[in-house]
């Protein structure tokens, strides 16, 4: 009794612990986002995220937490804001800036895309 117990308390203590550090990617978001000025927003089901912009191509991790959607940099320099999504519409509030994003593409429709690129 007691080891069963000890399971189920350090379960939820790890639980706990992984939900504190991200692991929240909404089935939702998943896909690949463009603005009007053509920067794109990938956002995968496993928390890896592309990001191309004027400044360049760059390789993140994403969650949400607290109704926010955060992108961390490989430097570990996290950006959060509040999100809604409507549609294919989704509207990123980070940095006193509102950013709108449309899903142009589902990341299956991406992974075929990118099959008959590589062939």
């Amino acid at each position: 009794m007691k080891r069963n117990l000890l399971v189920v308390g350090i379960a939820t203590i790890m639980s706990l612990f992984l939900a504190s550090c991200g692991g929240n990617y909404p089935e939702e978001l998943w896909g690949v986002y463009e603005t009007k000025d053509g920067s794109l927003l990938i956002l995968s089901e496993n928390g890896e995220a592309g990001e191309q912009n004027n400044f360049g191509k760059f390789e993140r991790t994403w969650h949400v937490e607290n109704d926010e959607l955060c992108l961390v940099s490989d430097e570990g320099v996290e950006t959060c804001g509040k999100y809604t999504l409507s549609g294919n519409q989704l509207t990123w509030e980070i940095m006193g800036m509102k950013i709108n994003y449309t899903k142009t593409m589902t990341l299956e429709k991406l992974k075929e895309v990118m099959e008959q690129q590589a062939q």
